[in-house]
């Protein structure tokens, strides 16, 4: 667990994308996209290094994962904390990937209407099935290793 490589999926294998649609990148929003790979809890202190790391004081942390886990990230943050996040839902629970898939691009760009949000925290889905589709939007839309700031520099 922990955060995810866009390296060991996409194109990662030497034999070409894994299947249509892997190629080339995807809608990537603004803000800097941390995909993180675990649970509700893992996420949210990913969040709160986020939030940390925040150069200006209006600025946000974006959440994007299904209902459940922001409901679980709410529960573990404090009131002050969360006056700084802003949460999108993706779906309705980690198991329903179709809603995490279909609110996907949507979430994206409601981030990019919120010019505060300086980084986004995402759960990761997941590596079979649809969650290996739901993942590889995701590492798609995320920067590539060395192109994302530390978290230091946000």
């Amino acid at each position: 667990p922990g955060p995810a490589s866009p390296r060991a999926w996409v194109g990662g294998g030497g034999g070409g994308p894994r299947a249509p649609g892997m190629k080339y990148r995807h809608y990537a929003p603004r803000a800097r996209l941390e995909v993180i790979m675990g649970s509700p809890a893992q996420v949210s202190e990913a969040v709160k290094k986020g939030l940390l790391a925040r150069s200006g004081g209006g600025d946000e942390i974006g959440v994007m994962a299904p209902q459940t886990t922001v409901d679980a990230v709410k529960g573990l943050l404090s009131e002050e904390e969360r006056r700084s996040v802003y949460m999108v839902r993706c779906g309705e629970s980690e198991d329903a990937l179709e809603g995490w898939g279909r609110d996907l691009y949507s979430a994206l760009r409601d981030f990019d209407d919120r010019p505060s949000v300086v980084h986004i925290v995402a759960q990761g889905a997941g590596d079979e099935g649809f969650g290996a589709a739901v993942m590889n939007r995701l590492l798609e839309a995320a920067p590539s290793e060395g192109d994302q700031a530390p978290l230091e520099q946000l």
